[in-house]
């Protein structure tokens, strides 16, 4: 055979190939289209390729193989490529802005985030191409969010960028501002604009006093607020933050890290800020300008979250003013009420107090409780505590709480402490006590006291000790007959790094109880 006729004969195998191909193809179609999926309108479909790519309001980035769904069929591919929102997240790094920024339209809204950029040499100027196509986002007013984290020169070009440069406010279509770079400046960017539909807004940057004036009436629609500061160049006044806050009723979040909170000439009035909608209250910072601004605050009576870390207050603040407001917030949520589950504990010059509506409390089980909304605080304390200290701060923060609402308690130090606590306390069904000594009169009432011929724990389920001080577990006994007596079941859980009971105390606790669990530390 010669050598034409061999390409003749190869040129009509391959046109057949590829017919062959092409019936294959299109019954591979023929056949996705009856799957269920592809009866799914394009629009959902759409939405589900952009939560795959970017969930809402998560910026960490897009992950390996995200864009994998657009290989799977030609009707996959066809909706994602009409689908722009997903072309409207260029990725987090400038590269992959450089890379995908042409695939958006310019009127289609874009989240811009640059969170990570390891290969863009610090210094380097950002492409002129894309600080072009910034600009063109601004002058079509079409960006979305804008979430900038790290500390690198060019954010600051890229906030120039997204800055204009006459000084005309601007109506802004942003919906949500996250800036956590410090060092950086961005009140040129803040002033430029009027703010109408943003909800988040996250800043840890440099802003000038008058832009804090500025947002205050630019501002109307936030829905979160976290200030992440470390300097007072950075912070509102007193007077300036609670103008802000005045300003956006519908707020739901409010955080303020290691806020510097300088007092102004506005910080005297007494008019309560209200914030209806207001759900989480995260705060770590100094007490003193926290608790000033706590005291202008007209939150609504049930919050899901109010979690604090406060520093630099002592025991007699504690008692004299935080106390207050803890029982405060306590009284006014009707969730707490026959519900509480209280944790008081004191570590080398830390008071930890946690709130929270406990779990099902009413079985034997010893499984750990749960539940919203809860209330965490921890305090450092600018003074030594000594033991007569911690004694008359524990029960000063008792004191506080309201003792008919606790069915959960944890403690911590002198057990007649403890006992004061506890018999204020009729509705307690768990009892978790640490460091606690084991000895003669454990938990019982003192025949000569105020509760003689009472059980200082009426409604008590379950018992757990850890860590207890003990030499000897026989007391443990008496107690368990003096708890159980009429019936009442408790259970008994018993935990910490050395545990040593003689064989016949064991067993006669574990007759007295419903139910028993030893359990060592992995040190133990």
């Amino acid at each position: 055979m010669d050598t034409e006729t061999n390409i003749s004969s190869i040129l009509s195998l391959e046109r057949q190939i590829e017919g062959g191909a092409g019936d294959v193809i299109q019954l591979k179609r023929t056949r996705n289209s009856l799957l269920n999926i592809s009866r799914m309108p394009p629009e959902i479909l759409g939405d589900i390729f952009r939560w795959n790519i970017i969930p809402d309001g998560d910026f960490g980035g897009i992950q390996n193989g995200s864009y994998n769904f657009l290989l799977v069929c030609h009707h996959w591919f066809e909706v994602a490529s009409k689908t722009p929102e997903l072309w409207n997240f260029w990725g987090n790094t400038v590269y992959q802005w450089s890379r995908r920024y042409q695939r958006s339209g310019v009127n289609a809204p874009v989240d811009l985030a640059l969170t990570y950029d390891k290969g863009h040499i610090d210094g380097a100027p950002l492409d002129e191409s894309l600080k072009s196509a910034l600009q063109d986002r601004v002058a079509s007013n079409s960006i979305r969010s804008v979430h900038i984290e790290g500390r690198r020169t060019l954010h600051c070009s890229v906030i120039a960028s997204l800055t204009p440069n006459d000084k005309e406010v601007r109506n802004s279509s942003i919906e949500s501002v996250i800036l956590r770079s410090p060092g950086l400046d961005a009140s040129d960017f803040f002033a430029h604009y009027h703010f109408p539909k943003l909800r988040h807004l996250c800043l840890s940057v440099t802003m000038n006093s008058l832009t804090w004036n500025h947002l205050r009436s630019h501002t109307t629609a936030l829905t979160s607020l976290s200030l992440i500061s470390g300097s007072s160049s950075s912070t509102p006044t007193t007077s300036q933050l609670l103008s802000v806050l005045a300003s956006n009723p519908q707020l739901r979040a409010l955080e303020l890290a290691d806020p510097i909170i300088p007092r102004d000439s506005g910080d005297g009035s007494k008019s309560l800020v209200p914030l209806r909608h207001l759900k989480n209250i995260t705060m770590f910072g100094d007490f003193h300008p926290i608790l000033r601004l706590l005291r202008r605050l007209d939150h609504p009576s049930a919050m899901d979250i109010i979690s604090m870390n406060l520093f630099n207050c002592t025991s007699d603040e504690v008692s004299r003013t935080f106390g207050p407001y803890l029982r405060d917030c306590l009284l006014r949520d009707g969730r707490f009420q026959n519900q509480l589950d209280i944790s008081v504990e004191f570590y080398f010059g830390f008071a930890f107090i946690n709130a929270a509506v406990a779990g099902d409390t009413n079985g034997p089980t010893l499984s750990p409780m749960g539940g919203s909304p809860f209330l965490t605080f921890a305090l450092t304390l600018g003074d030594d505590l000594n033991p007569q200290a911690f004694e008359k701060l524990f029960t000063d923060v008792v004191a506080h709480i309201p003792g008919e609402y606790v069915v959960s308690l944890w403690g911590a130090g002198n057990l007649d402490v403890i006992k004061e606590a506890v018999a204020a306390m009729p509705n307690i069904r768990r009892l978790h006590l640490i460091d606690v000594p084991l000895s003669d009169g454990f938990l019982q009432p003192d025949p000569c006291g105020s509760h003689a011929n009472t059980k200082l724990l009426p409604s008590l389920r379950y018992l757990h000790l850890h860590d207890t001080v003990v030499n000897d577990w026989r007391p443990l006994i008496p107690y368990l007959i003096h708890q159980t007596s009429g019936g009442q079941a408790v259970s008994l859980r018993i935990t910490g790094e050395s545990v040593d009971i003689c064989p016949s105390v064991m067993e006669r606790i574990k007759d007295l109880v419903e139910e028993f669990v030893l359990e060592l530390t992995p040190d133990g």
